[in-house]
């Protein structure tokens, strides 16, 4: 992780701190261990400490919360097919469906329009199995009518077999009132099918679908927006509780794994330390802070008590500087 440090010295009488930043995690990387990749647009660099990006996320991944780029779209460029046809010969393909346009006009040539008076089904292979929980779908819709009166009705189902729907997960509400429709179909699969039985107003069966985004947390991340981290040793955690299958990493404790420790077998928590800064990082060894204590505290780990005030950081600047980077705040550190 990157760590900001403290360097003080004295100039004619004057105590003087200088503060700069450890940068060592390369690009494209962050977090604890730097065991995170960042997926930002055009492969930008995102904050070390944070993982947000500058601007937006690379194509396959969605903003999550807070520029945290952690949404995989794992439906993107994939196989898709259907067995219904495509409307007057014209090039609405299935396959137009996961082309990572949000387009929403059919004629702006990036959506899927089954033939008409035909029962219709869409059906995206996703490669192998994948724990599903999030999925968005880009309904055509354009200035003359939104035609939403085509996905009321539809249903959702996830398979590990091509040749069946698979079980049910989800079924469009008989009225649609939006065209980007957000919805929760918990389950695992590697097929995820979209059928329209017909049953919607005017018994229209057609289907017209411009994206079907279905989004998995990255590895050591979970929630909603997997915006949340924990640090599970060598695999992965439940993609919506965060909780972790078997031990945590070092340096971390509880059933999420999102709880810093230190000391010896991580007994203490981090959280428990009076730090200069809240942000502070953790010495896994011995909790020292890196930014050094609030007035009234010392010890490595800055929990006990002392009249004396904040004193800068232990930490041994024996790391010897090989590459100024930007301006001279911002250095790259050997060990």
């Amino acid at each position: 992780m990157a760590a900001s440090c403290r360097l003080c010295f004295a100039v004619l009488g004057l105590a003087c701190c200088v503060c700069f930043t450890l940068s060592t995690c390369p690009r494209g990387q962050f977090g604890d261990s730097c065991s995170y990749s960042c997926h930002c647009e055009g492969g930008a660099a995102c904050n070390p400490n944070t993982g947000k990006c500058p601007r937006a996320c690379a194509l396959q991944w969605k903003d999550g919360r807070n520029g945290i780029c952690q949404r995989e779209n794992v439906a993107f460029n994939k196989t898709a097919t259907s067995t219904s046809g495509t409307f007057g010969g014209y090039n609405w393909t299935p396959d137009k469906a996961v082309d990572g346009s949000r387009n929403q006009d059919v004629h702006g040539g990036s959506c899927f329009h089954s033939a008409a008076n035909y029962s219709s089904m869409w059906r995206v292979d996703l490669g192998r199995q994948y724990r599903i929980h999030h999925v968005t779908v880009y309904h055509r819709t354009e200035a003359a009518h939104n035609f939403l009166h085509r996905i009321a009705n539809c249903t959702m189902h996830l398979s590990n077999d091509n040749s069946i729907d698979g079980t049910l997960c989800y079924t469009f509400p008989a009225t649609i009132y939006n065209s980007v429709i957000d919805l929760v179909c918990d389950g695992s699969g590697r097929y995820l099918t979209i059928r329209n039985p017909g049953t919607a107003a005017e018994e229209d069966d057609t289907l017209n679908i411009c994206e079907v985004e279905i989004y998995e947390c990255s590895h050591g991340t979970y929630g909603e927006f997997c915006d949340k981290f924990c640090h599970c040793h060598n695999s992965s955690c439940e993609p919506n509780t965060g909780t972790c299958p078997g031990d945590c990493r070092p340096g971390w404790q509880g059933d999420r794994c999102n709880k810093e420790c230190y000391g010896v077998h991580c007994k203490k928590p981090c959280a428990g330390r009076k730090c200069a800064d809240t942000n502070s990082s953790c010495d896994r060894y011995n909790g020292s802070c890196d930014t050094g204590c609030l007035v009234g505290w010392t010890g490595d780990d800055c929990t006990q008590g002392s009249s004396k005030g904040t004193r800068p950081p232990t930490r041994q600047m024996t790391d010897h500087v090989v590459e100024e980077q930007g301006s001279p705040a911002d250095v790259r550190i050997v060990r």
